[in-house]
This record gives structure tokens, C-alpha cells and sequence, in this order.
């Protein structure tokens, strides 16, 4: 007996398209996801919203619009779990009086180099994405309303080193460095109590780890954090992928609940 490998059963990185859901969809009671060319995901608490990655620049009204369906309270933080365009581009739009951006200490010099091969990149990505791109831009001024907002280029309000704790309105999460992953700002965002972790682009489209070994620092802190996570992935049937599963096409930035014999490869036993 035979059976079909995983991965071809996962969409191509080919089948990512720009925001265009009509609504949000609900993770749990206070997680929620509006797919895109990098998924961005809404945080409900007593006390305010948090907002992890927020699209590109076009794409930030679908998210918005979806989020804001839910729960229309300020944004209390903005979290980016790496500083490639696809994360950073919404910020101005998702940007409440008081809210904090918080990100990676290397997420700046992680920006002003992705800008200088801006150009490069976009003369020879185009043929993968300028159609898509186009539909969408389309679909958002016919959907959504509005101009189409510029593309972002924010400025973190809190950066860290190697890992950073916030709270807020009882939900506690942990910020973790992970430059083994995408860029060398990576982070993943691990909710203790919920066993919940955000774990951004560290998998590509089709759930493979996304390693990128010469954009890594090199550090065993690094590489032993990067391939706990990669082994939380592999954890038994008890985990669960929201926004990455097979019917979905939008497979970056996914939340994953961890088993409990995974636990303590986040220091969490």
C-alpha cells in the first residue's frame, strides 16, 4: 500500500494570492485570520487589539476591513514576526493613537536591505505575481473603498535581542528570536497558556521548513531554537495548522497548537 506524500497534497507557493476574503475567519474565541501573500492575524482581549503582520500596503484594507468586523477597539500592539515587505506594508493603516510596534532589534537594518534590492527583486518577480497583484487591487477598490494605501516602512516602537514578554488583557505571549528562519529578524510568537505558537515564514508553502542558511547568524542559540520549532511541526496528529491547511492556499504565517511533549522545547517545563 502506497501513500501520497504530504507535500503534494499543499498548495504551491504559486497558489498564494493577495487579500481578498470577505470576512475574517475564526481560529478560536480570540484569534482571527484574513489570508493574503502572507497571512495576517487578529488577537481579541479586554483591553485592546493586537495585530500580528499586517500584508502588504494594498493589501492592508482587506485585512482591516475583515478585522475590524470583529472587534473595532484600538490596536494596542502591532507584531512583526520578520520585516519583508509582506509584513511591514500595513502598518500605517493598523496604526491607532498609542499603538506600539513591536519587532526583532534586527528588523530595521532588515528593511533598509531589503530596499536596496527592491527593484532587482520586483523586475524578476513580476511574472509570478503582476496578474494577481493587479486582481487584487482591482478587487479592493471595487470591495473595499478607497484609495489603495502606500506601502509602509515602519519604524518599531519596541525592539528586542533575543526574546520579549507582553500582556494584555490576560493574554500573555512570548516573542522569540529566530533568525535560522527567513530573515535574520525572524520571531515566532508563542502563547504559554494556550500552547498557541504564531511561527511566521519558518515554513514555506508547502510546510517545509524554510532555512535559509546564508542569511542565518550562526549562533547554536539560534539553530536550537529554529529546529525546536521545526521538530513541534513534526509533533504527532495533535497539532493543528490554522490558515496552512491543504484546502487553503495561504500558507505563511501559520498558528500552531503544540502537543504538550513539545512544551518544553520552548522552555515552558
Amino acid at each position: 500500500m502506497t501513500s501520497t506524500p504530504l507535500y503534494r497534497s499543499r498548495p504551491s507557493g504559486f497558489e498564494i494570492q493577495p487579500a481578498s476574503q470577505p470576512e475574517a475567519r475564526r481560529i478560536n474565541d480570540f484569534i482571527y485570520l484574513s489570508e493574503g501573500l502572507s497571512n495576517s492575524y487578529l488577537i481579541t482581549t479586554t483591553e485592546g487589539r493586537i495585530v500580528i503582520n499586517t500584508g502588504m500596503g494594498f493589501e492592508a484594507p482587506v485585512h482591516k476591513r475583515n478585522f475590524d468586523a470583529i472587534d473595532d477597539s484600538p490596536v494596542r500592539y502591532i507584531l512583526l514576526t520578520q520585516g519583508h515587505v509582506d509584513h511591514v506594508g500595513g502598518v500605517d493603516l493598523f496604526r491607532d493613537e498609542g499603538t506600539q510596534l513591536v519587532a526583532q532589534a534586527h528588523n530595521q537594518p532588515h528593511q533598509t536591505d531589503d530596499g536596496r534590492i527592491a527593484a532587482f527583486r520586483a523586475s524578476r518577480s513580476a511574472f509570478a505575481f503582476a496578474d494577481a497583484i493587479a486582481r487584487a487591487w482591482k478587487h479592493i477598490q471595487e470591495n473595499v473603498g478607497g484609495g489603495i494605501p502606500a506601502q509602509a516602512r515602519p519604524t518599531p516602537d519596541i525592539t528586542f535581542d533575543d526574546r520579549y514578554e507582553l500582556e494584555l488583557g490576560g493574554v500573555r505571549m512570548e516573542l522569540l528570536w529566530t533568525p535560522g528562519g527567513e530573515t535574520t529578524d525572524s520571531m515566532v510568537i508563542w502563547l504559554p497558556e494556550h500552547e498557541i505558537c504564531f511561527c511566521g515564514n519558518l515554513f514555506s508553502a508547502l510546510a517545509f521548513a524554510a532555512t535559509f542558511s546564508a542569511r542565518c547568524l550562526g549562533t547554536s542559540r539560534t539553530s536550537s531554537r529554529f529546529v525546536a520549532t521545526a521538530i513541534v511541526r513534526r509533533c504527532g496528529s495533535s497539532n493543528r495548522w490554522n490558515g496552512s491547511s491543504p484546502s487553503s492556499p495561504s500558507c505563511y504565517c501559520p498558528a500552531i497548537t503544540v502537543p504538550s511533549s513539545a512544551r518544553r522545547l520552548f522552555g515552558t517545563s
